[in-house]
């Protein structure tokens, strides 16, 4: 191992540097773009801060509800965390077809995921991830 650590120690430091730095950029960027949705920008800005809130959405909520088997899950750092999207499930499903812009399901123009469903995930995502930290611990 490396410098004399165990295995256990070596992931236990890429545990915490990833909780250090990759999930609070996720939330900051879920934040920062939930921000920019709503106020009156050019629609091309609008449209890449729409995506790049969906792609936060989607890593935080496959993070929060330990669906995402590629990365590390909520449940890696508190073995009985596990969130449910309950009433928002639909909300979600609606948001990725929309991220692949040219997918074979793409809304056209009733459906689409908008500011009023972002907000409802953001809002899902703040007290999801306010849950989370609480029972982190150290």
């Amino acid at each position: 191992m490396s410098d004399g650590k165990t295995k256990a120690e070596i992931e236990k430091e890429q545990k915490i540097k990833w909780l250090d730095e990759h999930l609070p950029y996720e939330l900051m960027m879920a934040r920062y773009t939930i921000k920019r949705l709503k106020e009156q920008v050019f629609w091309l800005d609008w449209n890449a801060y729409h995506s790049a809130f969906a792609v936060a959405a989607a890593n935080l909520a496959g993070f929060l509800t330990n669906t995402d088997s590629r990365n590390l899950k909520a449940s890696d750092f508190v073995g009985t965390f596990k969130s449910r999207k309950v009433d928002l499930a639909s909300t979600f499903a609606k948001m990725e077809p929309q991220i692949f812009h040219l997918g074979k399901a793409r809304p056209s123009d009733k459906g689409k995921f908008d500011v009023i469903d972002a907000t409802d995930a953001y809002e899902w995502i703040e007290d999801e991830m306010s849950k989370f930290l609480s029972q982190l611990g150290d």
